[in-house]
């Protein structure tokens, strides 16, 4: 997927790599999580059960990202070239026109070319608060759930994203009996979405597993509520049992 345009191959992308200032974000395939290190940090307890997803990242040099925030807690980082990082904290929102979602949710800054915006128009985004640093191989910075960031490279750069969800509850007391192994890769830990070698298309940005469910169960009890069972009643089926009998429905409900 090149972030922001269309989607592509990897091998596509680096038949272009000399030639295009562009950037590639996938889920980091399966066979690369071994060359990846586990941050220290995220070895431990509520932190190491919630990883979501991996993301490869690859950029040809000269490109930026636009000003957007996303849905999830994310740690990337640098293995090679040079990547520089603006943060901006929620409450700077209003003067970018940018709306904060409820609950979780990623979004963007409206202007789409931010490097010339017009200040007389938008005057209040020359008063943006922002946190600006410059990462180098093996360098990591935390991005926070819901808090807005642009990121830039400089020449070639690769990088790994780590994943987790915010809507969990952490457990303090998971971190009690810790240990910390400097040289333990990303395969040694579960993560909820995987990018296997015969997968054909493997898009990023997938929802958590437990929202989902809660929201299969929400479906699963509107049906459940509107179905009709097959009791000899002249009562007609509800839209939302058409085409289903209480076998199958209690079979859905099983897999939940």
């Amino acid at each position: 997927t090149v972030f922001g345009k269309s989607l592509n191959t990897l091998s596509n992308f680096l038949s272009e790599y000399n030639t295009t200032n562009q950037y590639i974000v996938t889920v980091l395939p399966d066979e690369m999580r071994k060359d990846v290190l586990m941050p220290p940090f995220l070895q431990c307890g509520t932190f190491s059960q919630n990883l979501l997803e991996l993301n490869l990242w690859m950029a040809s040099g000269g490109t930026a990202s636009q000003i957007h925030y996303d849905a999830d807690h994310n740690v990337h980082c640098l293995i090679a070239g040079k990547k520089s990082f603006s943060l901006i904290h929620p409450n700077q929102y209003h003067k970018l026109n940018m709306e904060r979602l409820e609950h979780t949710g990623s979004n963007f800054c409206p202007y789409t070319n931010q490097t010339s915006v017009d200040l007389i128009a938008e005057p209040a985004v020359s008063d943006v608060d922002y946190q600006w640093d410059m990462l180098y191989p093996g360098d990591c910075i935390f991005i926070p759930s819901q808090y807005a960031h642009q990121v830039r490279s400089y020449g070639r750069s690769i990088s790994v994203t780590l994943l987790w969800d915010p809507t969990l509850p952490h457990d303090p007391s998971s971190l009690d009996d810790c240990e910390i192994d400097s040289s333990a890769s990303i395969a040694h830990f579960n993560v909820a979405w995987n990018h296997k070698a015969d997968d054909i298309f493997f898009d990023v940005g997938y929802a958590t597993p437990y929202i989902m469910r809660v929201e299969l169960m929400e479906v699963w009890e509107m049906w459940v509520k509107h179905l009709t069972r097959d009791s000899g009643k002249d009562e007609p089926e509800s839209q939302y049992s058409e085409g289903w009998n209480y076998d199958q429905l209690y079979l859905f409900y099983l897999i939940l």
